[in-house]
């Protein structure tokens, strides 16, 4: 006799869910296990396959295939994350400090007062969060250490990037800016989080500390 889905469970503990077929995640699914991978498929045949469901009401299908209310309700709510998350916009990729700047110009034309960001990207490069850690005046920035690293740990990303605007187009890091690029990067490494660049800005102008050769030299940006 044949297992049920305990047996899938362990397939996709063992594996990976990439290794299970479309049968195999529709029926583990609906908890029907291996016994019932041939219904699974016909299931998946009749309904036009996965990206067909995506979109399908499932109304008729829970009457000819007696799901239960609870998993017709679970599948739903699915359905409704999957429509929501493809209307939302794409990440913002950082993959050089001209992206970065794009992002963050914005935040700082016309102020005349310092003001401090931190960026957080995953591995891909997109852009998890944007937030003002401090303000100070038109000569430096107040902010503490620990707010730098706040929201990466809170995002669970393992990257950031500092940004910073000059009040004047005097764009050359200062010893307190190299310091502190300094010290923040050497924080974050004991934390698990690597400082990619610091970014000094001012109107349409920018300075990238990577560039400058201040900060870990990376294959790719």
């Amino acid at each position: 006799m044949l297992k049920k889905g305990p047996s899938l469970i362990k397939k996709w503990e063992l594996y990976g869910e990439a290794h299970l077929s479309n049968e195999e995640l529709w029926a583990l699914f609906w908890e029907n296990g291996r016994q019932n991978l041939g219904e699974a498929k016909a299931q998946l045949n009749a309904a036009g396959g996965f990206s067909s469901l995506m979109h399908s009401s499932f109304d008729p299908m829970t009457s000819n295939l007696k799901f239960s209310k609870k998993k017709v309700f679970l599948w739903k709510i699915f359905q409704e994350i999957i429509k929501r998350q493809s209307t939302y916009p794409k990440k913002h990729i950082l993959n050089k400090p001209e992206k970065i700047f794009d992002l963050v110009k914005g935040d700082f034309l016309g102020k005349n007062i310092e003001i401090c960001m931190v960026i957080g990207r995953n591995k891909n490069k997109e852009c998890m969060f944007k937030e003002e850690i401090g303000s100070g005046d038109s000569q430096k920035v107040f902010c503490q250490t620990r707010d730098v690293f706040r929201s990466s740990l809170i995002y669970n990303v393992e990257e950031f990037i500092l940004v910073h605007n000059h009040s004047s187009p005097f764009l050359a890091p200062s010893k307190e800016d190299l310091i502190t690029t300094k010290t923040i990067q050497r924080i974050g490494t004991l934390l698990g989080l690597e400082m990619i660049d610091h970014l000094i800005v001012h109107e349409e102008n920018f300075l990238s500390l990577y560039q400058l050769g201040y900060l870990r030299q990376r294959e790719s940006y």
